[in-house]
């Protein structure tokens, strides 16, 4: 059975928990509401932080066992943040496009106090110390980090498979791949953990994978999201972190919040809590956002979804968006 107002042909099939879409709130439940959508709800008081994250910790518990596409979550952490971004967005004080937004990290990137395996034996029980810089951009937009998503091991193939975690399905269908090597983060954002996620490509291992979950992914130019404190890059200059989601609107807003250290000069540290990270003055004009007024508008995810309607993958699919 199909959920909320979404017709996916391919629910048919023997799923149990249909992915998720690019939809708008009404009549759906948060956890396949988009990530602009949410934050346009947010603003006008139709929804809340918290609420969206209950929603999609709840289809983490109903789905992650079947598609293993989180591997370390931090519910607690993710509460506090929540908790933390409903008050500014009552206050009127919202940080930036992306407040309150569950998110998930790829596992070869470092989120302060979680767990950083690469999908290896070696790191199984490495905790990182501090965030790599896109993380810390995301916790000064207020982004809500839900946990860490699977990989191979060193990120090193076309298959998200590892003798750590195991295999990663695809929401689709859990018998068939997710690609590689960022299977995690599609098949969480495909399968509504989290409308957004954070992952690395360096010959396709965002792009492949998004194509066989049908997300939106990007490749971004070199140095446009800058790195640091994380594991080395394998594959050189190639490897680039860039993001993930279910339509173009929201892919650019996790591309522009993530890569907002890099306009500022290149020189911020990843530390959480220093003076030069999240609380440095410079960060915070950059991430200086106004949420939009009460009145309804139209809403973004409309002309997301209306851009990939008539397109011929999707028709060939047998999925139909409204």
């Amino acid at each position: 059975m199909c959920h909320g107002r979404s017709t996916l042909k391919v629910c048919r099939r023997r799923q149990e928990h249909p992915p998720a879409t690019a939809l708008g709130v009404m009549d759906n439940p948060l956890w396949q509401v988009g990530a602009v959508a949410l934050t346009d709800a947010f603003a006008r008081g139709e929804a809340s932080p918290e609420a969206a994250l209950d929603s999609v910790l709840a289809r983490l518990e109903t789905t992650n066992g079947t598609v293993n596409a989180v591997v370390t979550a931090d519910p607690d952490g993710a509460r506090q943040a929540a908790r933390d971004s409903g008050a500014r967005w009552r206050a009127g004080m919202a940080l930036g496009r992306l407040d309150g937004v569950p998110i998930t990290v790829k596992d070869n990137l470092f989120v302060g106090g979680l767990r950083a395996s690469w999908g290896s034996l070696l790191f199984a029980n490495y905790v990182a110390a501090q965030d790599d810089l896109p993380v810390v951009a995301l916790r000064a937009a207020g982004v809500v980090i839900l946990g860490k998503t699977n990989t191979p091991e060193l990120a090193l193939s076309g298959h998200t498979d590892n003798r750590l975690f195991g295999s990663t399905g695809n929401p689709w269908d859990p018998s068939r791949s997710a690609g590689g090597s960022s299977g995690g983060a599609v098949a969480a954002v495909a399968g509504g953990i989290g409308p957004l996620a954070l992952a690395t490509d360096a010959g396709g291992s965002i792009r492949r994978p998004a194509g066989l979950a049908g997300v939106v992914g990007l490749k971004p130019g070199l140095g446009r999201v800058p790195r640091r404190h994380g594991f080395p890059p394998l594959a050189h200059d190639l490897q680039v972190i860039g993001p993930i989601g279910r339509c173009v609107a929201d892919v650019r807003a996790l591309s522009s919040t993530s890569s907002r250290v890099a306009r500022l000069g290149r020189r911020p540290t990843a530390r959480c809590g220093s003076r030069r990270s999240t609380g440095s003055p410079a960060l915070r004009r950059a991430l200086r956002w106004t949420p939009p007024s009460a009145t309804p508008s139209p809403l973004p995810w409309r002309s997301c979804v209306g851009s990939v309607t008539g397109s011929r993958p999707w028709r060939r699919s047998g999925i139909r968006t409204r």
